[in-house]
């Protein structure tokens, strides 16, 4: 997709751009993201990526494993996985070691996720852990993307560190129990309620 005054404007009039590796795979995309980074810088947007790094994903056009990390000087809040962070940094490391190679890159929330032992995230010089809040697994597809849907909602309605992490918990345990990526996800007091969030 091509950078177009109309992205352009979008972009400026939104709060928060998201994005995720694939569109850093491909031209014109990954241009296109370029573009939308520096006008997201300009205005004041809130920069998220879900780095969802796959070799598979690898092409003449892609960034290169360095690229990648100067890539994430710009971005504000990014949710890797654990297998993500493998990836991006080419070494194994525990999650606290990659916690502190994204803290160095200056990103100001930072939230990886390690599987059934939940997520470990920092922001503002604190480390939180927070369990998983999975009860069934059905199928995960999609519950990554529930999680950020999740968070963004936690951090667009002025929430606390503590609950937007839970919020985007909440979001993916939903999804884990449904077949298929989701289109819908309860209301917000819905999820509080029933995953008892600021109890």
């Amino acid at each position: 997709i091509p950078f177009t005054t109309e992205l352009e404007e979008t972009i400026k009039q939104s709060s928060i751009l998201h994005f995720s590796y694939w569109p850093l795979s491909k031209e014109p995309a990954k241009s296109t993201v370029m573009q939308a980074i520096q006008i997201a810088k300009q205005h004041g947007v809130l920069i998220g990526f879900d780095p969802n790094y796959h070799d598979a994903l690898v092409s003449n056009d892609s960034m290169t494993p360095t690229e990648l990390q100067q890539l994430l000087r710009h971005i504000d809040v990014i949710k890797p996985s654990l297998d993500d962070s493998r990836r991006i940094f080419g070494v194994e490391l525990t999650p606290d070691e990659y916690l502190e190679r994204y803290i160095a890159l200056g990103i100001r929330l930072i939230v990886m996720t390690v599987g059934k032992d939940g997520l470990i995230a920092h922001c503002d010089g604190t480390t939180y852990r927070l369990p998983s809040l999975a009860r069934q697994i059905v199928d995960a597809t999609g519950a990554g993307d529930a999680f950020v849907s999740g968070m963004y909602t936690g951090i667009l309605n002025g929430e606390s560190i503590e609950s937007i992490l839970q919020i985007g918990s909440a979001c993916s345990a939903y999804n884990l129990m449904r077949v298929g990526g989701l289109s819908y996800l309860p209301p917000l007091d819905v999820l509080k309620s029933e995953y008892h969030i600021g109890d």
